[in-house]
């Protein structure tokens, strides 16, 4: 089971590589995922089992929609509610991606144009099929009781200073609770720190790093500078948020 352990621990780490990758590196960030499922029984037997009766080509139909507000020639992606479903498809689009079925490049820029800036359409993609993609596989495999290891090195003190990040904010915010007397200041300071846990937990570290600063103003309004403040901005550093 530790091998288990260790290879899911290391298809995790793909997935973050691939999204904090740049995007000049997606393909072989991509390559690198697929490999990671490769050299693993169950993560093979795990995608195996989901793609055994998937459509793809149905899918493709099904999950390629015209955007909410009409737009011409322009489509989104949606992505299936079934994790295993969704799994299938993220890995489908995935492998063809490796294969050169479809152009990555192309791709994003017909599903997750964002003003036509490579840099932002890949931070969109990354942050709307490769994150819940990875935590559909982590909940997969928690369902057949494996509990995600860690990786020894960066994934450690990552994980450790996440953690710590998370501990800081819920500290300062009984600190806030205590020390800013004005109620509507407390009351926003409080908002934008709710705001930043929750940012965390979706890993959504771009929304993590604007609100930080928005709390930073609060901070800096009603007078204080928390020894708490200076701590998150340092962990935010050693992780390159």
């Amino acid at each position: 089971m530790a091998n288990v352990e260790t290879e899911a621990a290391a298809f995790m780490r793909k997935c973050d590589d691939l999204i904090s990758s740049k995007f000049i590196l997606a393909d072989a960030k991509i390559s690198e995922l697929l490999k990671s499922i490769s050299v693993s029984k169950e993560l093979c037997n795990l995608f195996r089992q989901v793609t055994e009766e998937f459509s793809y080509a149905r899918a493709k139909e099904e999950y390629i929609a015209a955007t909410p507000d009409g737009s011409i020639n322009r489509k989104v992606i949606i992505l299936p509610e079934d994790i295993y479903e969704q799994i299938a498809f993220v890995f489908c689009l995935l492998v063809d991606f490796d294969s050169g079925n479809l152009d990555f490049n192309q791709f994003l820029q017909e599903y997750y144009n964002v003003d036509g800036s490579f840099t932002e359409s890949y931070s969109a993609f990354t942050n709307q099929l490769i994150k819940p993609f990875k935590n559909s596989v982590r909940q997969a495999l928690k369902s057949k009781n494996i509990e995600i290891g860690l990786i020894p090195g960066k994934a450690d003190e990552r994980t450790m200073l996440l953690k710590e990040l998370r501990v800081t904010i819920v500290r300062l915010r009984k600190t806030v609770a205590k020390i800013v007397e004005d109620a509507d200041s407390r009351f926003g300071m409080n908002i934008l720190l709710s705001a930043m846990l929750d940012a965390l937990s979706k890993e959504d570290y771009k929304s993590f790093k604007a609100l930080t600063i928005g709390y930073t103003f609060g901070e800096n309004y009603v007078g204080i500078a928390t020894d708490d403040l200076k701590r998150i901005c340092e962990i935010m550093g050693r992780l390159k948020l």
